[in-house]
């Protein structure tokens, strides 16, 4: 834990090596990894830090990353505004916890669209739309939604997604009523 709002980025960027990351408890922290690169960073996971505002990510930076956990994180904003970004991250697995801001799923997700296997969605109480872009997941084999309060519907062509072997919705009332059958 730390007691700093931004983490010392001279001493982090030092750590070129380090493949697997992980960030909690740190309430005061705001904004994490700005410009730092992480070459052979393979998993990050950055929970219960409620003032981190920011977690910019993309391939430049972060070239090996495959699982992304963000978890019990108040104030962070997923969705950067860099639409015109190329954004080709690699990831493997997603998972959003706890996560009151997401009110749709970040745009930068589309870099991983041939690498996905897991998309992990739980306590999300704002998302409200998942992108139409979801169905062209080619590699996504495992879905779950759960306690997603306001999402309303799927995605038209979700039955496309040939990959799929699991998909699990729980506690997400609009869906249910949505789709009762």
């Amino acid at each position: 834990t730390t007691k700093q709002a931004v983490l010392p980025e001279n001493e982090i960027a030092n750590l070129s090596y380090l493949q697997y990351l992980t960030i909690a408890y740190c309430d005061n922290v705001e904004s994490l990894f700005s410009g730092i690169e992480f070459p052979v960073l393979k998993l990050l996971s950055v929970w219960c830090c409620k003032r981190l505002k920011s977690l910019p990510l993309d391939s430049k930076h972060f070239p090996a990353l495959e699982y992304l956990r963000v978890d019990n994180c108040d104030k962070l904003e997923l969705s950067n505004g860099h639409e015109d970004q190329n954004f080709n991250l690699r990831l493997k697995t997603i998972m959003f916890y706890s996560s009151p801001q997401l009110v749709n799923l970040p745009h930068w997700l589309q870099g991983s669209v041939n690498t996905l296997v897991s998309l992990m969605l739980d306590n999300c109480d704002n998302l409200e739309v998942l992108p139409d872009w979801l169905p062209k997941l080619t590699c996504l084999k495992v879905r779950y939604i759960a306690d997603c309060p306001k999402l309303q519907s799927l995605p038209y062509g979700i039955h496309c997604v040939s990959a799929l072997e699991r998909l699990e919705i729980a506690d997400c009332p609009e869906l249910c009523r949505k789709y009762k059958p």
